[in-house]
């Protein structure tokens, strides 16, 4: 963290505001962004095959719901990998570790993430198809409306309790249902402040793509540079988004004052930007 941040304490039990959530996070990645490219550099040539692949096979892809199929798990896959990596990279990136470590313990740790996943989404999985069921059920679009209304607020209710389920797993090694448990402990009593600082960074992630994309439709900006621009600008939203709740996640960490390993960020990463 940054010494702009103000840390919680058991005095205040104040999460850092949004503003000093995305500052920070900014500033870390603007001194980090030389062993960033080197850690990902791979991740970012395949992202950008696979989205000029989506682009010329549009249309075969769409019609043929396998390919589809492999593709979006494909993505998944490398996005799994993609976040362990930058999340042991803010662990331990002052301990001079190599790219090919970074790399290795994104691969390592898939089997367990993949599977908090599964746990994360299961409920959202469920709710999703009981309404289906009711919505079969009744004729009347207002009893319709009301259950997919009410097993959407239920499913958002419960994911973003299970917000820090993949940090409290590559950080304590908390595995399966064990690592939605801590999650929902360190959640606790700080829902509404999470799900409000989640909304923010979901609205920035989606904002700038439908502006892009309404502006291909428009005929101002061509296919292959909105492919471009947003894959270069969800990447970067997506590494802020980590960081982002890594420090949110490390403020919760200090406010209920659990065993769990609490880095030094903020004096490392101050003293390192005074270095640079």
């Amino acid at each position: 963290m940054n010494e702009d941040i103000k840390l919680p304490t058991k005095e205040t039990s104040k999460l850092p505001r949004v503003e000093d959530l995305f500052v920070n996070s900014y500033r870390f990645w603007k001194v980090q962004y030389k062993k960033l490219i080197e850690i990902l550099f791979s991740f970012l040539v395949v992202i950008l095959a696979f989205n000029i692949f989506g682009v010329l096979g549009r249309k075969w892809i769409w019609d043929n719901q396998g390919l589809f199929m492999v593709v979006f798990l494909v993505y998944l896959l490398l996005a799994i990998i993609f976040f362990t990596s930058i999340v042991e990279y803010l662990r331990r990136h002052l301990e001079g570790k190599t790219n090919i470590y970074y790399l290795s313990v994104g691969l390592k740790k898939l089997p367990g993430l993949v599977w908090i996943g599964v746990l994360v989404f299961f409920p959202s999985i469920t709710l999703y198809f009981l309404a289906a069921v009711i919505t079969s059920m009744f004729q009347s679009s207002i009893m319709t409306v009301m259950a997919r209304v009410f097993f959407l607020f239920t499913d958002v209710y419960l994911v973003n309790y299970f917000t820090f389920s993949f940090y409290t797993y590559v950080f304590g090694d908390k595995k399966g249902v064990s690592a939605l448990v801590q999650s929902f402990r360190l959640v606790k009593g700080y829902w509404l402040a999470v799900l409000g600082r989640q909304i923010i960074m979901w609205l920035l992630s989606v904002a700038v793509p439908l502006v892009i994309g309404f502006l291909t439709l428009l005929g101002v900006v061509g296919v292959w540079i909105d492919v471009l621009l947003s894959s270069v600008y969800l990447l970067v939203i997506y590494l802020m988004w980590i960081k982002y709740n890594f420090d949110l996640f490390e403020s919760l960490k200090l406010i209920k004052g659990k065993n769990l390993e609490v880095s030094n960020m903020n004096n490392k990463i101050e003293l390192e930007s005074k270095a640079v």
